[in-house]
């Protein structure tokens, strides 16, 4: 599951690394395909807004399955927040081409 802009992934056809080229046809193996990635498609359909944000910490109980962090797509995890520890940053997708 690419996470990225469709402007930054890379995804091949095959499962040999070695043979990886970057022509965009999509049609032999080793080619890079383009795909639109799942953060893409969720803003594209109208699933969520044009946000994600990660919550990371340590779990403080594996044993009882206590969440490490979240992730969540189109808001902010269910997490309390000290606003002092909240960072936002934009997200730029350049084109090579």
């Amino acid at each position: 599951m690419g996470l990225a802009y469709s402007a930054l992934t890379s995804a091949f056809e095959g499962t040999d690394p070695t043979k990886d080229n970057q022509n965009v046809t999509g049609t032999a193996p080793g080619d890079h395909i383009v795909y639109s990635p799942i953060i893409e498609t969720m803003i594209a359909q109208g699933m969520n807004p044009p946000i994600f944000s990660m919550a990371l910490q340590r779990s403080s109980n594996e044993a009882a399955n206590v969440p490490g962090g979240y992730i969540a797509f189109g808001g902010l995890p269910p997490v309390n927040v000290d606003p002092s520890d909240f960072v936002t940053t934009p997200i730029l997708a350049v084109s090579s081409s």
